[in-house]
């Protein structure tokens, strides 16, 4: 497959609402096997570009022809299901590179910088030359649980780092149908897991609530609030509440930034139906891996917010 076939590859999954998680079996040894019912994708965090970056990135990405033009919208913009409108992403997507190292235990991967701050300064066509066994490894995804989080299985709660460890696949997701008032979950395949590509350094947010629960998360991780609207993990304030996973609102007490090194999860459901990417997570109603990667458009439509009235009443 060439270069920009295998990066289109990416992009398609986003252009359709599919994932902007791809299944790491098309570019690198998968961990799973078909059997086993999942691939592994991978997250960003070293990787982590900002804004100046990205657009030296993109300079390359386009003028080398490793991506066409017309791609750019699918990176930078997305739906904003709250207004009806195409609007930019606070921070733009794009590839990343990697080699497997062959002097390293199998599946170890090394990430490839591309030229793009030499390509900036002179628009060297030699510059655009891709190194043998580079491909697209992933587009960056952020959202995640820190290892020991637990998360609701068929057969009950397990920290999702285990639960990768196990293979397992069946997670409990919101039903159709469900409200504020009577949630009521299902068993739905997960197609991957998220996984950091190394232990890394990061920043993940405690938050406390008022029944005595707690959940550690990254800072844009979603998560539901008392009114049924799912909201990256920064925006919540004190006194605002997390919605259980039983229907209550809980009020958050205490919000700690601590730092962590190691490795974080998510999972990524087969179904892209918005309430089958709903789980419960340490008790509480959270966002799959497609709710981050704004694969999800119809979140505002969602039974749980048509529910309000009867909470306030």
């Amino acid at each position: 497959m060439k270069l920009v076939s295998k990066i289109s590859v990416l992009l398609a999954s986003s252009l359709s609402s599919v994932s902007f998680g791809y299944s790491v079996d098309d570019f690198t040894p998968k961990s799973g096997s078909a059997a086993e019912g999942f691939a592994i994708s991978s997250r960003c965090s070293e990787s982590q570009l900002a804004r100046p970056q990205t657009e030296k990135l993109y300079k390359w990405l386009f003028e080398c022809g490793h991506l066409p033009a017309a791609s750019k919208k699918a990176l930078t913009f997305k739906f904003d299901s709250s207004t009806g409108d195409v609007v930019e992403r606070t921070n733009w997507n794009y590839p990343i590179f990697a080699k497997e190292d062959p002097a390293a235990p199998p599946q170890t991967w090394v990430i490839w910088q591309p030229p793009f701050e030499e390509f900036s300064v002179a628009s060297d066509p030699a510059l655009c030359a891709i190194p043998a066994g580079v491909a697209p490894y992933t587009l960056c995804q952020e959202s995640c649980l820190s290892p020991n989080e637990r998360v609701l299985f068929d057969d009950g709660y397990e920290p999702i780092a285990n639960a990768l460890r196990l293979r397992k696949i069946n997670l409990m997701t919101l039903k159709k149908g469900s409200s504020l008032e009577s949630l009521a979950f299902e068993a739905t395949p997960i197609k991957n897991y998220v996984r950091s590509l190394r232990d890394e350094n990061e920043t993940l947010l405690h938050l406390f609530t008022k029944s005595g629960g707690r959940i550690r998360v990254t800072t844009n991780h979603p998560l539901v609030d008392a009114t049924g609207k799912m909201r990256d993990a920064l925006d919540f304030k004190l006194g605002e509440s997390l919605l259980r996973a039983d229907g209550v609102p809980d009020q958050i007490i205490s919000i700690q930034k601590k730092k962590f090194f190691g490795k974080v999860y998510q999972v990524e459901p087969s179904s892209m139906k918005s309430h089958n990417n709903i789980y419960n997570a340490e008790g509480f109603l959270n966002g799959s891996a497609n709710w981050q990667n704004e694969t999800i458009v119809d979140f505002n439509r969602l039974v749980l917010r048509s529910s309000l009235s009867n909470l306030l009443n």
